[in-house]
């Protein structure tokens, strides 16, 4: 796991934000104001992030009381970038192993202090 400059000194306030990109960090802030806790992985947790990344989700039905549609429509009100969501039990029912554990042992769980 990478980690990061954090671009903002209130931004550390968000546990485990020095482990992602700093070009998505103030997205990860908004998006915490809808989304009290979730997962992020892919580019924005590597160095390989750019201006053109999108920003990968992973989010738990258990922590969340919200169905697909509530969480995107919120979510495509702040987020003015590409965007995926997964559902932890999506990820649960990966045929591909390979995959599964990637996103599972990369991600970065996020969430504020």
């Amino acid at each position: 796991m990478y980690t990061f400059p954090i671009v903002e000194k209130r931004l550390q306030k968000i546990k485990n934000i020095e482990h992602i990109h700093p070009r998505k960090q103030r997205l990860v802030e908004k998006i915490l104001k809808e989304i009290p806790s979730f997962r992020v992985f892919g580019s924005s947790t590597r160095w390989d992030c750019n201006e053109r990344s999108d920003i990968d989700l992973l989010l738990s039905k258990k922590e969340l009381n919200m169905s697909k549609e509530d969480v995107f429509s919120r979510l495509v009100k702040i987020i003015d970038s590409d965007f995926d969501i997964l559902w932890d039990d999506e990820i649960e029912n990966c045929l591909n192993k390979n995959q599964k554990d990637n996103i599972l042992n990369r991600s970065v769980k996020l969430y504020g202090r």
